[in-house]
């Protein structure tokens, strides 16, 4: 029947159906007289209906009609019955489909009942199509009635879901490939024993596929001989562990030169040109092989080879799975070496950390890892190899240039020794001198890395100390040269004779001179008080005799180091003046400094406001020589505003001199290490130390 040719009729053709399709052409060009259904132009109104909807139809339909079931169908159809097609045209169903006629016979006899019926995603063989043997699809079966009302036929309406079952299937086989690798990792995870995890990976697999036999076999390293140490194996199978030569592999050989997993579904088929080989496999009972040839640095170095009794045919999933299971299991053998070989080191390691009091630690080759470290009180331990040693050890500012230490001890495979900040047990930052060696493996590569790390914290901060104590000794010493000559200049020029010069010039030295006393008294964490400056200049010029000074505010203002001399300078040409012409060199005359300070919101922080006032004081007539107009009042309304940022004013009075000063004293809460540090940046145009 499936190659018979489409009856036609000798009759004129009619016009019904109306349409240009193959399908419709076919069926006005049928024999229909020589069927159940007879001519076309007798056929009843629903059928004509019926065949009409399923022509129109874009999907694949098709119509039975009668109780022999008269097959028609639309041109969506014809793919799908390959080389039933024109055939099945006007012929009963069971004769075009005979494979399914109990399936028919049951459909017939509920459809005809009344029943509709919906199947979804059946697999169907396409006849006659190489490239697509098998196809899914999803329909409805649906009674058809006479004009009379009686049911008479059935419709049924497909669409073809191939394209998304496929898509499922490999969805839930990609799903049970992960499921079982990620089983195969657990199980594997716990051991260390190299021929234990051959066995488990094995029997796992085994298990999985349903083989009667799975080996995993280490290759020598001259290639010339696979060792099988333990393999799964179902009851029946015969055992085979040992050593065998791989030229008496051909199928490992084969799968190795194409340098990926290999599948042979039928071993009978495979060696019928040699007969011996078929023997060797029939005695082994292997009916079908898969096996994944695994190669590293160009090497040969194992085969995962999976057996099964009976022809099978391995799927690309299968294969895959395999192909994965290999390289996991290899993976794993490999860790299990190495933590061998690294347990076998420990007893000499133990050794060595309790002979030290140094950090001891342990390095993979390329430093990605740390595999231990003892952190003898200083660092946290690392009890369990981690790839996160950097971050958890190493100041951030310092990982680069630890890196370009550890790449140059690696190319030259030298010693590592270098300086660095780390972050010690209690969280604080701390300095080590860290030294460590290559260990070398007898061809000369470094397999780990053997290292001591030195508590250097104290020496760093000390040298830290005494580089930022020597810098400001340099600048102190520096500015105090500078502010000697400048003094004697200025002095020079007020003066009107050596002797002059003399008189004023060593009192302004010895200014100067208390300032350094009070400055060379203070302990590091220290700073010069305004009231202790104030007290100590007008003390050397015995102002508080006689009860004529008040002072009135708070003790204990703390002054930068920087603006000290400068403030005291001023002070000092205040109270000398104040002994020549003022308050203090006169019986009636007072003195009265207040000082306080106030916060300001501005990025100046705090502001010592002091004022200094005289009274009763007998001012010279108008015409005289100016009080003040020298070196002194240059240094308040010049030096001052200038060097310290100062704002000042002076101005003499009917009863005295006048002067107030406001200058900022930066933040309460820094220190004089950090403000001598940015003192000196400051001067230095932000480039730091000289």
């Amino acid at each position: 029947m499936h190659g018979a040719t489409q009856r036609v009729s000798t009759l004129p053709v009619p016009t019904w159906p109306t349409g240009s399709s193959e399908m419709h052409e076919r069926i006005r060009a049928y024999d229909w007289a020589a069927t159940s259904l007879g001519p076309l132009e007798g056929w009843p109104q629903s059928l004509k209906t019926a065949v009409e909807l399923m022509l129109d139809a874009k999907q694949p339909a098709h119509v039975t009609w009668g109780e022999d079931l008269i097959y028609l169908y639309n041109d969506q159809v014809c793919e799908c019955l390959g080389t039933r097609h024109p055939a099945a045209l006007g012929r009963p169903m069971t004769e075009v489909f005979p494979e399914i006629g109990d399936y028919l016979a049951w459909l017939k006899t509920r459809v005809m009942a009344g029943d509709s019926h919906f199947v979804a995603d059946q697999q169907l063989a396409l006849h006659g199509l190489s490239t697509r043997p098998n196809a899914w699809f999803t329909y409805s079966w649906t009674p058809l009635r006479r004009d009379s009302g009686e049911i008479a036929g059935i419709f049924c309406l497909g669409r073809e879901t191939t394209r998304r079952v496929l898509a499922d299937q490999r969805a839930r086989a990609a799903e049970q490939r992960q499921a079982f690798l990620l089983k195969l990792s657990d199980a594997l995870r716990p051991l260390s024993d190299p021929v234990a995890i051959q066995e488990v990976a094995a029997r796992k697999l085994g298990q999985h596929l349903g083989a009667s036999r799975v080996a995993y076999g280490e290759v020598s390293a001259d290639g010339e001989h696979i060792t099988f140490n333990r393999i799964y194996q179902d009851g029946g199978a015969p055992r085979l562990i040992g050593s065998f030569r791989t030229s008496d592999c051909p199928i490992m050989m084969a799968a190795l030169r194409e340098g990926r997993a290999t599948a042979t579904h039928d071993i009978a088929a495979a060696c019928k040109a040699n007969p011996a080989a078929a023997a060797v496999y029939a005695d082994l009972g292997i009916g079908a092989i898969a096996g994944a040839p695994l190669a590293k640095d160009g090497r040969f170095v194992a085969y995962l080879v999976v057996h099964h009794n009976q022809r099978r045919q391995w799927t690309s999933d299968e294969i895959a799975l395999i192909d994965e299971t290999a390289e996991r299991t290899w993976a794993a053998v490999e860790r299990g070496r190495a933590e061998e070989a690294l347990s076998r080191s420990e007893a000499r390691y133990r050794a060595f950390v309790m002979a030290s009091a140094d950090v001891i630690y342990r390095m993979s080759p390329d430093w990605s890892q740390m595999r231990q470290l003892d952190g003898q009180g200083f660092l946290a331990d690392t009890r369990e190899p981690t790839a996160d040693w950097m971050a958890n050890y190493i100041h951030p500012d310092d990982q680069a240039l630890v890196t370009e230490a550890i790449t140059r001890a690696i190319e030259a495979k030298s010693i590592f020794e270098l300086e660095y900040r780390v972050r010690r047990l209690d969280g604080s930052l701390g300095w080590t001198l860290s030294r460590a060696v290559p260990m070398l493996d007898e061809r000369g590569e470094i397999t780990e890395w053997l290292g001591t790390a030195s508590d250097v914290t104290v020496r760093r901060q000390s040298q830290e100390r005494q580089s930022v104590l020597l810098a400001e000794i340099q600048h102190r010493t520096r500015n105090l040269i500078a502010m000697v000559r400048a003094l004697a200049a200025k002095t020079m020029e007020g003066s009107t004779s050596l002797d002059d010069f003399q008189v004023k010039y060593c009192a302004r030295l010895a200014a100067l001179a208390r300032v350094q006393g009070l400055l060379s008294h203070l302990a590091a964490s220290e700073r010069v008080a305004f009231d202790q400056l104030l007290r100590a200049e007008l003390a050397a010029h015995a102002a508080f005799d006689g009860g004529r000074v008040r002072l009135d505010g708070p003790t204990g203002v703390r002054l930068h180091c920087r603006s000290v001399q400068t403030l005291a300078l001023a002070l000092h040409e205040l109270a000398t003046n104040a002994v020549k012409y003022g308050a203090l060199g006169q019986a009636d005359g007072r003195l009265e400094v207040r000082w306080h300070v106030a916060t300001g919101s501005d990025a100046r922080g705090r502001t010592l406001h002091v004022e200094w006032r005289e009274s009763g004081v007998a001012m010279p007539a108008d015409g005289a020589r100016t009080r003040g107009g020298g070196y002194g009042r240059e240094l308040i309304e010049c030096v001052l505003p200038y060097q310290l940022g100062a704002s000042t004013s002076y101005e003499l009075r009917a009863d005295g001199a006048h002067c107030i000063l406001r200058l900022p004293i930066g933040n309460e809460a820094a220190g004089p290490a950090a403000e001598a540090l940015l003192f000196l940046n400051q001067e230095n145009g932000g480039r730091g130390k000289d």
